[in-house]
């Protein structure tokens, strides 16, 4: 089992199975990350959006998707799971300008032989909730986004090694909170207009009234 080429084969296997969208999908083994040092097995970007994916594995796939595969014997832990998370985010650092409404654009999809009860159990505890597609298939009900902003960060540090990294994700939560500060001030701002709007309505209808009754007691 020693000389078995494990990565390549899953990465043909995951064409095999998405056979059916090879035009409308691009596929990246090995990506590098960061300064290289970390590699993700594989990303599958999706081209087009509008284009449906008919397969119980890629039906959930958004526009970017990063895939780990752990070959038979290797256990998935909960250090994986959030180190495949530092490198997803990292990867959305990477491709464009981290925004939080745009977190949905990334999807992270684990492959491996049996079923990680460990790591579930680990992930409940975080709450955060897995649910059955089908046999075999599992899916996450939080966003990339959502998971990372209540994940440990001291972990995923832990994941990354390099200084440079960690100052990435640094500057990742920065924009995350800056984008989710613009947000509020938006939305107060719409209320203040909102506000403003109603105490103009109210002035108008009491200059009505008094009008109103003005000319009444004439």
């Amino acid at each position: 089992m020693k000389n078995i080429d494990w990565h390549n084969g899953f990465v043909s296997a995951m064409k095999l199975e998405l056979t059916e969208n090879e035009r409308n999908l691009t596929y990246e083994t090995e990506h590098h990350i960061a300064n290289r040092a970390q590699r993700i097995d594989l990303v599958i970007i999706r081209k087009n959006d509008n284009v449906e994916i008919h397969n119980p594995i890629g039906e959930r796939f958004s526009r970017f998707n990063i895939c780990e595969y752990k070959s038979p014997g290797q256990p998935l832990t909960y250090a994986d799971f959030y180190k495949v998370l530092a490198y997803t985010c990292l990867y959305l650092y990477e491709t464009q300008s981290p925004s939080f409404h745009n977190a949905h654009d990334y999807t992270m999809t684990f492959v491996r032989e049996a079923h990680p009860r460990s790591l579930f159990k680990c992930l409940a505890t975080d709450g955060i909730k897995i649910s059955i597609v089908k046999q075999g298939i599992y899916e996450l009900a939080d966003t990339i986004m959502n998971i990372f902003t209540t994940a440990n960060r001291e972990l995923v540090k832990a994941q990354l090694k390099e200084p440079e990294m960690c100052k990435a994700v640094d500057e990742l939560f920065a924009e995350i909170h800056a984008e989710q500060i613009k947000e509020m001030e938006k939305q107060i701002a719409d209320k203040d207009a909102e506000l403003s709007n109603i105490k103009a309505e109210n002035a108008q209808l009491k200059a009505q009234n008094k009008r109103l009754l003005a000319e009444r007691t004439q």
